[in-house]
């Protein structure tokens, strides 16, 4: 089926690329597993993964928002300790500006 779409995208001057390409099964929150099928684009394997960023959002299996959101705090984190280490070098020595 993706291999249609290949070729689709091939006469159309669209190149996909294979090594960036993966499939995510989404499940129900109730379900314990599910199949994930082997899908294959040109000859090659598409590799099965349980979570992905797309667009800057962390999208995983069971459409959770636990992975996202800890990643946003990291972020959070590491801002705040960047400025409270500028902050304390301001104190340490007066005269060097942080810009």
């Amino acid at each position: 089926m993706l291999d249609v779409r290949k070729a689709y995208a091939e006469s159309h001057r669209i190149i996909f690329n294979c090594n960036k390409t993966v499939c995510m099964t989404f499940k129900a929150k109730s379900a314990k597993s599910t199949l994930t099928p082997l899908l294959t684009l040109g000859g090659q394997y598409v590799k099965a993964v349980n979570h992905y960023k797309y667009l800057g959002i962390v999208l995983d299996t069971e459409l959770s928002d636990v992975k996202d959101i800890q990643r946003q705090l990291d972020i959070v984190q590491q801002t705040i300790l960047i400025l409270c280490s500028k902050q304390a070098a301001s104190l340490f020595f007066p005269t060097l500006e942080c810009s």
